[in-house]
C-alpha cells in the first residue's frame, strides 16, 4: 500500500480515483488507512464487489479512470512493486 500511495500522490490528478476494497477484514479499515495516512477512497463490506471482480487477494485495489472505466484491478498474489509498475504503465499509455 505505501507505493499505490505514492503512486496516488504521483498522479495528483482528482479525475483518478484509487479504491481500496474493505475485504474479510477483522481490524478497523478506517483507523488502517488514517494511521498511515493513506488517501484512498475505501469502500467497506465489499464482498460482494470482490466477488463481482474476482478479488481474491487483499489488498483489493481498482483504478478508476476519469469516465469511470475500471483500469486496473489489482490481481491475487502480485506484488506491491509489480502493481505499483502495472498502473504507471497504463496510466502512461493514456
Amino acid at each position: 500500500m505505501p507505493e499505490l500511495e505514492k503512486l496516488r500522490t504521483e498522479i495528483n490528478d482528482p479525475s483518478f480515483k484509487f479504491f481500496a476494497l474493505n475485504i474479510w477484514e477483522d481490524s478497523d479499515p478506517i483507523e488502517f488507512l488514517k494511521e498511515n495516512n493513506y488517501g484512498f477512497t475505501l469502500i467497506l463490506n465489499a464482498d460482494k464487489v470482490a466477488k463481482r471482480y474476482q478479488v481474491n487477494g487483499t489488498p483489493g485495489l481498482f483504478v478508476v479512470d476519469k469516465d469511470k472505466k475500471i483500469i486496473y484491478t489489482r490481481k491475487k498474489g502480485e506484488k506491491p512493486k509489480d502493481v505499483y509498475n502495472a498502473i504507471k504503465k497504463i496510466l502512461a499509455e493514456d
